[in-house]
């Protein structure tokens, strides 16, 4: 069984102000993510290991993330949760690995449709990520034929909440 979280990178930097690839996380975007990866910690998110996008702000969210919750087999670049990149290749990578419990890190509208393909069978209709946000999906294989569950969608207001901290 896979126990999946994704999350969504927060808030960058505005779009135009150097190449997309170096936009960085902003101070505010660094605090929230930082108070939400304390909600996924009250929460019991414990991941194995955190995959992220090559991307700078998708980087600095996993490593704040990994600060946090201490992922045993520690944080990884994944070219594949970069934008564009393929599903196929994404689960082909997590399924080298061995490891059930991960958390992915990277982008929108990509995150939104993974989620639709772990869980639909399809990135139609995905689901939307808010920066800073995070769902938990568990499979009990990959790729998935629409038999993953989605077992919470969070936007970070919940987080923070749930973190115990005035949003």
């Amino acid at each position: 069984m896979y126990d999946l979280i994704i999350f969504r990178h927060g808030e960058a930097q505005e779009r135009g102000r150097g190449a997309d690839e170096t936009r960085a996380l902003t101070g505010p975007g660094k605090a929230e993510v930082r108070r939400v990866a304390r909600g996924l910690r009250r929460l019991g998110v414990n991941p194995e290991m955190i995959l992220t996008s090559p991307l700078v702000r998708a980087e600095e969210t996993a490593k704040i993330a990994a600060d946090l919750l201490k992922p045993e087999a520690g944080l990884r670049i994944c070219d594949a949760l970069a934008p564009g990149g393929t599903h196929a290749a994404l689960f082909k990578e997590i399924s080298s690995l061995g490891r059930s419990s991960l958390m992915l890190v990277g982008h929108q509208p990509d995150l939104g449709e993974l989620a639709g393909v772990l869980v639909w069978g399809s990135p139609y209709g995905g689901i939307s990520f808010k920066k800073a946000g995070a769902a938990r999906i568990t499979t009990p294989h990959l790729p998935p034929a629409a038999t993953g569950e989605l077992r919470w969608l969070l936007t970070p207001k919940q987080l923070v909440l749930i973190a115990g901290e005035d949003v």
